[in-house]
């Protein structure tokens, strides 16, 4: 017997041994039986290995994972719990009994990546700082939690943008959980212009780093920083993996340096991710003429406030992004209209206005509406937290984008979502996929956008709370079902892990009636 059959048999005898040792405790070694590797080493090597390169490979077994920092989201699940206590969720799926034995090792399952630039609340704890968790924010981290409510991996991934940061220019990456959801924020400047650079370098490093094949990445709407990154996943997982959320349409009437950048990304992108797309709107879809689009208008959040009645005085509230294409000048017409004509209200309503922008025009509305004894509360410098509060008083939520501006096709009002799932009554202006998902039983929709008519409208709900109370508890009803967690997150299951010819046409998305 030469030398290295001798090895080879001793070898052998050894394995032997262990297997022995192993069937009588009857249970698998506290690093995972590290035998199957032995044996796949020597099949592949012939049985000719020497004794130290096999005992390497039990070594690399045993050897231990990284439990801290943004690998720690990634390691594999029979070294957890991590810090955070996501890396089996993450990054395994659970096994059939039928398949489980002892020297099972646990499988990978494909994640899905969601690149946005938003923040939650965890990250202004984290920072001190009070960024605006917007529609946007609500909208990714509903789209991530409906996936996760079916079992399938999602990681928010977020540079934020910190440009209204007061204190420290630069921010760096952590991982965590933030609103229940695994999250990895990275590094972000606050320096204007720069910071899409930063972000655009932070995004490709995560995705060299973190990505691998069978994983999937949804690009929220079509920043300029996401351009460097989609070109590499389109070489690493292939073009189909890469989808856009699109949020939001190009502006043709929108000539400044941001406008041109926007239009610009947006030819890049969708010439490198998938034909397939996930649009806020079936108006959207028709005019970028996508023929296969998931449609998801919003998510409803889990928890739901049932309310019983309006309060005295009936509130009102408008916020969002406010000026000309989002209602300004029909919102001081109508407050103006109404304090004209009907006096006898100031009592029975008032106005609270959030969101930004419109600062000279609301100051001047609600110095004229004191003189009438109407109350116009302006809340625009508000935390998240506060918010929150103002939410939980409001009754009735104004949704005001014109009918003729160009917002109209390019963009729909998300934020209707949020009003009705909360049980506010939604008063909206009658603009893209509205009249799909209300009617005048689920909603108070402005049919004719003018100061008079919203006048009319504003003064028909004050004098008829209890009726109008019933229409926004019908709106809360129809919204949650049609628009929850476990709905939207279900769309998203069979259009992301589906093949590109599985649903022919947006007309085909089930995400409105």
């Amino acid at each position: 017997m030469g030398p290295r059959n001798e090895r080879a048999y001793r070898l052998r005898r050894v394995q032997a041994a262990r297997r022995r040792r192993c069937a009588d405790r009857q249970r698998p070694r506290a690093h995972g039986h590290a035998l199957p590797r032995v044996d796949a080493f020597l099949r592949a090597r012939g049985g000719h290995r020497s004794l130290l390169e096999a005992r390497a490979v039990l070594a690399r077994d045993r050897r231990p994972r990284r439990t801290w920092g943004p690998r720690a989201l990634y390691a594999p699940a029979r070294h957890a719990p991590y810090r955070h206590g996501i890396g089996r969720r993450m990054n395994t799926v659970p096994m059939s009994p039928a398949r489980a034995t002892p020297h099972a090792r646990p499988r990978a399952a494909a994640r899905q990546f969601f690149f946005a630039p938003i923040v939650l609340r965890r990250y202004n704890e984290r920072t001190a700082q009070r960024f605006q968790v917007g529609a946007a924010s609500h909208k990714v981290a509903g789209l991530a939690a409906g996936l996760r409510s079916h079992a399938a991996a999602s990681i928010v991934v977020s540079s934020p943008i910190v440009t209204a940061s007061t204190g420290p220019k630069r921010f760096g990456g952590f991982v965590c959980r933030d609103a229940r959801l695994a999250c990895a924020y990275l590094p972000a400047i606050s320096v204007r212009g720069l910071n899409r650079v930063f972000a655009a370098c932070a995004y490709l490093r995560f995705a060299i780093r973190h990505i691998r094949p069978g994983d999937g990445v949804v690009l929220y709407n079509y920043f300029p920083e996401y351009v460097p990154v989609a070109a590499y996943l389109r070489w690493r997982l292939g073009r189909d993996k890469v989808v856009m959320d699109l949020e939001d349409g190009p502006r043709a009437d929108e000539r400044t340096l941001r406008g041109v950048v926007n239009r610009w990304s947006l030819r890049v992108l969708s010439r490198v991710c998938s034909p397939r797309a996930i649009v806020v709107s079936r108006q959207l879809a028709d005019v970028m003429q996508i023929d296969d689009a998931c449609v998801v208008n919003g998510v409803s959040p889990d928890a739901v406030t049932q309310r019983a009645r309006f309060g005295d005085p009936v509130t009102f509230l408008y916020g969002g992004s406010i000026e000309t294409g989002t209602g300004l000048d029909l919102f001081c017409g109508a407050l103006r209209e109404l304090a004209r004509t009907r006096p006898d209200l100031a009592g029975k309503v008032r106005f609270v206005v959030t969101g930004f922008g419109g600062g000279a025009s609301l100051a001047a509305l609600a110095d004229d509406l004191a003189r009438s004894g109407f109350a116009l509360d302006l809340r625009q410098d508000v935390g998240p937290d506060d918010y929150r509060t103002i939410l939980s008083e409001a009754d009735v939520g104004l949704s005001l984008k014109m009918p003729a501006s160009a917002l109209n096709a390019t963009t729909f009002p998300s934020k209707v979502i949020e009003l009705a799932s909360l049980g506010l009554l939604v008063l909206t202006t009658d603009i893209s996929d509205i009249s799909l998902l209300f009617d005048d039983t689920s909603a108070a929709i402005l049919r004719t956008a003018d100061a008079a008519a919203l006048a009319a409208l504003i003064a028909q709900i004050a004098a008829r709370p209890e009726l109008y109370a019933r229409i926004a508890q019908a709106g809360q009803r129809r919204i949650v079902e049609r628009c929850s967690r476990h709905a939207v997150g279900a769309r998203l299951v069979a259009f992301l892990g589906g093949a590109p010819d599985s649903f022919p046409s947006s007309s085909s998305s089930p995400s409105s009636p």
